[in-house]
Parts: structure tokens; sequence; C-alpha cells
């Protein structure tokens, strides 16, 4: 299940691995959810940590960056989005890659265990992190702060933090 969604808005996408030994040992997979969080930094940590209280399993946070609104997202052809689109594209990559769907809904992936260490496994995701901005160069996150939901900017706010990126 989909929740609250926004379009092009900046915030954070977060993978968490939900580390279970013996799948582990059995598969050399992990458990990730890639989620979304219309927050900075700190918001998107945050989120990311509440998923404690609904998983079984011990939580790892592997890896969070910023989206800015306006980002070339790679597929479909370079579309312009933020960070609703940049998750909805990665949901796809592990689609495309054939990486199981675990438990229920399309939140939770079975991907190799150096996905994120071995840049071969998914290039793709490799180089979103890598070109992903600075939390700290999101004209919004500077105006808003960290913990603000970016989805309540006005249009006049949003026009203002689009002119102040270099």
């Amino acid at each position: 299940m989909q929740g609250y969604k926004r379009v092009n808005e900046p915030g954070g996408i977060y993978i968490i691995a939900a580390r279970c030994e013996h799948f582990e040992a059995a598969t050399d997979m992990i458990k990730i959810k890639i989620g979304l969080a219309y927050k900075g930094k700190q918001g998107t940590m945050e989120r990311a940590l509440e998923h404690k209280t609904s998983c079984p399993d011990n939580l790892e946070l592997m890896a969070y960056f910023a989206v800015d609104d306006m980002t070339t997202i790679p597929m479909p052809e370079d579309t312009i989005g933020g960070v609703h689109e940049m998750e909805r594209y990665l949901h796809a990559l592990m689609v495309a890659y054939d990486w199981a769907h675990i438990g229920q809904g399309t939140e939770w992936f079975a991907v190799p265990s150096d996905i994120l260490t071995n840049p071969d496994k998914c290039p793709e995701l490799t180089k979103v992190i890598n070109d992903a901005p600075a939390w700290n160069e999101v004209t919004c996150f500077q105006r808003l702060g960290h913990n603000t939901n970016t989805t309540k900017r006005s249009a006049k706010e949003k026009k203002i933090d689009r002119a102040g990126r270099v």
C-alpha cells in the first residue's frame, strides 16, 4: 500500500534492512525497505526508525539521502520529480532486477546482501546515492530546517526555494 503522495517535493529517501540471520545465511540476500519522508535529514532518519515498532527483525539504517524537487529521475527517460518520484523509480528498479517482494505489500525487497557495498550489483542505485545533493544544499531544508514537512510550502515558498538554487 502506498502512502502520502505529493509530486515534485523535496525530502529524503531511506533504505533500512530487516536483519534476519537465518534468512541471510540461507539466501545471501537481505530484506530492505526503500521509503521516503517529506522532510530533511532529521525527519528522514526518524521516519526510517519508526518501523522498529512494526518489524520483528532488527532494523538497520543502511543509507539515507536527500532528494530535491525538480530532480532528474533516470526512468522514464529523464523525468523531473522529487522524493516520491525517486522512491517509485527505486522500487521499479528492484522489480526490474527481479528481486522478490518480501511480506505483504510492495515496500520490502529481498536483495543481494552487498547491494550497497558492491556497485556492480545495482549501478543505478549507486549512481542515485552518489549523485544525491548534500542535505544542506537543498534550499527548502536551509529555510525550514530538517524536521518540517516540505509539502506545506506555499507556491510562493516553492518559487523562492527554486530560485535559491545555484
